[in-house]
């Protein structure tokens, strides 16, 4: 495999001048080798604990199983968490979401829009952050053809006002990122994982 710290998330900025809060990507080789890559980053406090021999998931983000997309933003409500991005999804299925952490929107006195996902306002209704969920291909597919590749993920996404609003209350934190790269299954079907994780300044 190659060397897994060249899959670490570069990705700090959108082209719009947002803030990415949060990324979590897989990406799957999609021939009968199966080989993955993962990859995640968060901004949150530099004491923040991650499994980093494990494969990057959507359990990194203090996630609740039980928690459907509505029960957002009242996952968590008013708790300190030290981390920008949350997320929840169904124990009983593949469907999750990955959101700001309400307790941080609450804190500035934001409100929930009524459009967009997870699309938070301030009080005179300008977007502060909102979530996107992106896919190419179907990447719970197999054996589709030599070569193919299929990718997911989400972004939390802040506005340049809302993070320059968000800074006053984010405090001591740091850009945490995690990749993992997997082989394909082997005849015992094992696979090999490599892992690496850093953090840089924000």
């Amino acid at each position: 495999m190659a060397a897994v710290a060249e899959a670490l998330p570069t990705a700090y900025h959108t082209p719009a001048g947002d803030v990415v809060l949060a990324e979590l990507t897989r990406i799957a080789r999609q021939d009968n080798d199966r080989s993955e890559e993962s990859r995640l980053s968060v901004i949150g406090h530099r004491a923040l604990k991650f499994d980093d021999d494990s494969e990057p998931s959507v359990h990194d983000f203090w996630h609740k199983e039980r928690y459907f997309a509505r029960d957002y933003p009242m996952l968590w409500h008013l708790q300190p968490v030290p981390v920008t991005a949350i997320a929840g999804g169904s124990i009983m299925s593949d469907a999750r979401f990955l959101a700001l952490n309400p307790s941080v929107a609450f804190l500035l006195g934001w409100r929930l829009s009524a459009t967009g996902l997870f699309r938070w306002e301030n009080a005179d209704g300008e977007m502060m952050a909102e979530s996107m969920r992106w896919a190419q291909g179907n990447i719970e597919a197999y054996d589709t053809g030599y070569q193919n590749r299929a990718a997911e993920g989400w972004l939390v996404l802040a506005t340049p006002a809302g993070w320059e609003a968000m800074r006053q209350v984010i405090t001591d934190s740091v850009r945490h990122r995690r990749a993992a790269r997997m082989t394909g299954y082997k005849r015992s079907g094992d696979r090999d994982i490599s892992t690496a994780a850093d953090h840089i300044p924000i």
